[in-house]
């Protein structure tokens, strides 16, 4: 009985394309230290700030997001190209493509550990 009522308590919200997601498809979601919420998904990066959508990376091809992580300021998201490091100060990134010879540049976990190590 607790259960079900903790249940009702909560406030479930649905975002859909008409919402500013370029794709309803959401592989990953997590919150940043400075509050927003980072959706990855099949049509790209998308902010939260809990009135609207930013979308990134989009513009780059429209890479598909599937992981991420935050770590140093940075967030870490792993993609159909590689592994792109966002500045979050600034919005600004790098991609690091995968090694030659590897089967497929798609990366679809990233972790960071307590040592700032990156994993993906």
């Amino acid at each position: 009985m607790c259960s079900h009522q903790a249940l009702q308590a909560q406030d479930i919200q649905v975002w859909k394309e008409q919402d500013g997601l370029a794709n309803r498809v959401v592989n990953y979601g997590l919150q940043s230290s400075d509050g927003y919420l980072w959706l990855a998904s099949m049509g790209g990066l998308h902010r939260f700030d809990g009135y609207s959508f930013l979308t990134l990376l989009a513009e780059e091809g429209a890479q598909k997001a599937f992981g991420l992580a935050e770590s140093r300021d940075t967030l870490w998201v792993g993609t159909d190209q590689g592994v792109k490091a966002l500045d979050l100060k600034i919005y600004e990134g790098v991609t690091f493509s995968v090694p030659a010879g590897t089967k497929s540049g798609q990366i679809i976990g990233v972790a960071a550990d307590e040592d700032y190590q990156i994993w993906a």
